[in-house]
């Protein structure tokens, strides 16, 4: 019942967001999108951000997909060192190279992959930078892989249950959390409990991990075909594309684990690794750390100001909303596929498998069926 609160609660907060004037997604009804929220109890940003994100994309492009299993991502594409670099020295890798991956997998073009592009959050601030409008654009029918952001006192002070949402509009200052309660009007109300009745009832079902292949089958858990082997690109033919170093974890991500020395963590890279990722209890102004995000939507308010939305992978912190200084200050990239250069096979490269639960708990390996959960967070007065 705890996962189901959280889930319904961190929903709704969505679906009000995008019904404030000026706001908009990578859909044209954002309700009609299938969250999946994902927590990250022991780092590994750069998997959970880069599977979320495909689903969304997929949905995007009318194909309803939960997000790939990362626990068997990770086995049928991380080398042996890189398993050990991540299981045993709690090093992340490039969400980057992850989401070209699983583009690979799901998306077909005339080139060797599917094109990605990306742009540098610094341009934000650029006078008449001609990218602008286009990244606005990309973001109209496509979610955005946001990597290589800094954590610099990435935290806000919450203590209140009421769900709502993390603003952060100036460099290097904590968020302000902004509540978003139930409409006043009585028939918004009616409506609102239907949805909610509904996003509940979606996580009583019986999920799992499911096999994916035909991307044409209604009945897609039907349709795999067993392998044994690998024919995929490995991590390290796509990871020539830097992406987060450590992502961080507060306290109540990392209560009641221990990580050993984390100071011996921070910065470390090897080889093919270009980031790392690791589980911090804590994290103070001017600690440097790097976490990768998914960017669903774009809201411009009264006075002319455009904040950008982020669905982040710490129950506290789940819903976020940046002003476009921020942003930019961060240092982050995004990443977005071209969506004319490509489309949807009809079957996966390899068979797949994709993790259904709405909403789910990671633990060490990526398996999505944690039962730890901070009962305070998700206890919220929806």
């Amino acid at each position: 019942t705890h996962l189901a609160k959280h889930y319904v609660a961190t929903v709704m907060v969505l679906h009000r967001w995008f019904q404030q004037e000026g706001a908009s997604g990578f859909m044209d009804d954002m309700e009609s999108v299938t969250y999946y929220l994902r927590n990250q109890r022991f780092g590994s940003c750069f998997l959970q951000s880069a599977c979320v994100c495909m689903s969304y994309l997929l949905q995007s492009m009318g194909t309803s997909i939960a997000p790939p299993d990362a626990s068997k991502f990770i086995r049928h594409n991380f080398t042996l060192k890189q398993l050990q670099q991540y299981v045993v020295e709690d090093n992340g890798g490039d969400s980057a190279a992850i989401y070209q991956i699983l583009a690979t997998q799901f998306l077909q073009a005339d080139s060797k992959t599917p094109p990605l592009n990306s742009f540098a959050c610094t341009q934000l601030l650029r006078p008449n930078w001609e990218g602008f409008f286009g990244l606005r654009e990309y973001l109209k029918e496509q979610p955005l892989l946001l990597t290589k952001f800094v954590c610099n006192n990435f935290d806000v002070d919450r203590s209140t249950k009421t769900p709502g949402y993390t603003r952060f509009k100036t460099w290097g200052q904590k968020g302000e959390f902004i509540p978003l309660g139930k409409p006043e009007d009585r028939n918004k109300q009616s409506r609102e409990e239907k949805i909610k009745a509904k996003l509940a009832a979606s996580c009583y079902k019986n999920h799992g991990t499911f096999p994916v292949h035909d991307l044409k089958s209604l009945d897609i858990q039907q349709s795999m075909t067993d392998s044994t082997s690998s024919t995929m690109p490995s991590f390290d033919e796509y990871s020539n594309m830097a992406d987060c170093t450590p992502s961080p974890m507060n306290s109540f991500e990392a209560e009641g684990d221990d990580f050993g020395d984390d100071e011996e963590v921070i910065g470390r890279s090897a080889d093919s690794w270009k980031d790392s990722d690791y589980a911090e209890e804590s994290l103070g102004e001017g600690d440097p750390a790097y976490h990768a995000m998914v960017l669903i939507g774009v809201r411009e308010d009264v006075d002319g100001e455009l904040y950008w939305l982020v669905q982040n992978s710490w129950s506290k912190m789940r819903i976020i909303e940046m002003s476009t200084s921020y942003l930019a200050r961060s240092g982050a990239m995004l990443v977005c596929l071209d969506k004319q250069a490509c489309s949807l096979r009809t079957s996966t490269r390899e068979p797949m498998e994709c993790s259904s639960s709405p909403v789910a708990e990671s633990h060490v390996f990526e398996r999505a069926d944690g039962e730890h959960w901070s009962d305070w967070l998700v206890e919220a007065d929806y």
